[in-house]
């Protein structure tokens, strides 16, 4: 996901530069630094032997969703080398080198090095951002593009909040037990799970399409064909869009784009699996098979299902692009924003890059996978942090300790981790609330059985929610403006916990060949 200097060090390149390319670049460094001074020096080198061009700046650490302060700092270090290793930073920005550097076509080297970090300090660096000055315009003129074409989000910040739900064929029920995922879908109640989700207030839902494994709860012929008999008869996700929307009730899904073309489900460790295969850049690999083909796939599925549920599918929020651009960086965002329309051109569409900076202007909100609340709330309903901005601001937190109800975590942490929620009642409502400030959504993930039922807790605490932020239903009050102000919370869910041996690292949003990180996980 990153590579960490605890001291001075080098990563490098070897990049071959097509004739006739642009030969001038401006340069970004994404990067998440910890630790006093709050600052970091940085140079750009390419290969004295073939271009004699190099670049040096200061990366200072900005504002994010998640800052950090001093005293952290001081306890920071306290802990051993390993525990510092085995810590993941979050407060990732781009940060913008004022000179560019020049490529000459052919093979060359280019060398990303920090210099003069203290003892208490280190940065993790995510990737090398190189913009060719040549297509300065028409990057604008799309990000211009981009903006135009984004939906209203009006009704998402009017619905305050509202839950998510990972049902998936690994998903159990509270005593361990599991049905087959036909099963489980041919009886899964409808209207009880309506009902539940109009008892807890909820204006919006969030439904899971497929998650580890290629599942699809509907009878959809195109997932059918990349995915061959992972499709259900029963319509499920129609049946819940209708029961929602007779409740006012806007209906979501979530799709783990990254998977779409795993046909055979890669089984339980499927991303952990999907990581390795694709870590160090294999693009030359994943064209020699054809359901690797993750933009092709996403389009056909996506404008499938848009076309068949049309107004009665409101948003699509899409996993997995926290990792797609390094592994396939000629994505179409734009050409599976617009298959995602299809049949609705106000439905919302969302990337998700989890905590890095955002790499597309092709969606029409924040994902916000927070985990937790979040540290700092600006005061604007549009986002000024690089993790997000200019979109919508959404953040996507969890009540429970994990997304998904699994047999596993029953069998190792026993049924607390579920039944005790871990955000309190007051906790949940005052960030809904200050949310609401900014005129900002939030989704609350919650942990469901496979029989539809979420935790009684956490019910209660929804409830308690509904009557707190439901009362009157007044209108979102308008935002003021200020600096933002700093909250003390939890920090965001390691989201790759399972995969420190894996391996990936990194290789820049550029198409770069023999990535050699000194550290990677």
């Amino acid at each position: 996901m990153a590579t960490r200097f605890r001291s001075d060090g080098k990563l490098t390149w070897n990049v071959e530069v097509e004739s006739g390319v642009s030969t001038d670049y401006g340069v970004e460094v994404v990067a998440s630094f910890f630790g006093a001074p709050n600052f970091c020096k940085v140079r750009v080198t390419v290969d004295p032997a073939t271009s004699s061009s190099s670049v040096k700046g200061t990366i200072r650490r900005k504002d994010t969703h998640w800052p950090t302060t001093f005293d952290t700092v001081k306890n920071y270090f306290k802990q051993t080398e390993k525990q510092i290793a085995e810590d993941y930073l979050w407060s990732y920005s781009r940060h913008a080198i004022a000179e560019t550097i020049t490529l000459k076509p052919g093979k060359q080297t280019i060398s990303l090095e920090a210099y003069g970090l203290q003892t208490k300090q280190l940065i993790d660096f995510r990737s090398l951002n190189l913009i060719p000055v040549a297509a300065k315009g028409a990057i604008a003129k799309d990000k211009a593009d981009a903006k135009a074409a984004r939906a209203n989000t009006n009704w998402f910040m009017n619905s305050k909040y509202g839950i998510m739900v990972h049902w998936t064929d690994l998903t159990v029920n509270l005593d361990g037990s599991r049905s087959t995922y036909q099963k489980a879908v041919n009886s899964f109640n409808v209207p009880k799970f309506a009902a539940l989700c109009a008892d807890v207030g909820a204006k919006h839902v969030i439904f899971t399409v497929n998650h580890q494994h290629p599942h699809c709860p509907a009878p959809i012929a195109e997932w059918a064909t990349i995915h061959p008999g992972w499709t259900t008869e029963r319509d499920l996700l129609g049946e819940i869009a209708d029961a929602l929307t007779s409740k006012s009730i806007k209906f979501m899904i979530y799709v783990a784009s990254h998977l779409v073309g795993q046909s055979n489900g890669l089984g339980d460790a499927a991303e952990v699996k999907w990581l390795a295969a694709h870590r160090v850049f294999s693009n030359s690999d994943l064209k020699k098979n054809k359901h690797f083909d993750i933009t092709k796939n996403n389009k056909i599925v996506l404008e499938a299902m848009g076309k068949r549920y049309k107004e009665k599918l409101s948003g699509i929020w899409l996993d997995g692009w926290d990792l797609i651009p390094e592994t396939y960086p000629q994505a179409d965002f734009k050409g599976i924003f617009m298959a995602a329309k299809a049949g609705n051109s106000d439905r919302l569409v969302a990337f998700n890059r989890w905590i890095f900076p955002t790499v597309s202007h092709w969606q029409d909100y924040w994902a916000g996978e927070m985990d937790s609340p979040e540290d700092i709330v600006e005061k604007t309903r549009y986002i000024g942090f690089d993790a997000g901005l200019g979109l919508q601001y959404h953040s996507l937190i969890s009540m429970e300790q994990d997304w998904v109800l699994t047999k596993e975590n029953l069998q190792e942490y026993g049924k607390k981790y579920y039944t005790k929620p871990r955000l309190k009642g007051g906790e949940i409502i005052s960030y809904v609330k200050r949310a609401m400030k900014r005129q900002g959504v939030v989704t609350i993930n919650v942990a469901i059985e496979q029989n539809g039922a979420i935790m009684p807790a956490t019910r209660s605490i929804l409830k308690k929610l509904k009557a707190e932020i439901r009362k009157g239903n007044s209108p979102v009050p308008a935002p003021s403006v200020s600096k933002p102000v700093m909250e003390p919370t939890k920090a965001p869910k390691k989201k790759y916990q399972s995969l420190k041996n894996v391996g990936y690292c990194n290789s820049g949003e550029v198409a770069f060949k023999g990535l050699n990180p000194a550290k990677c996980w």
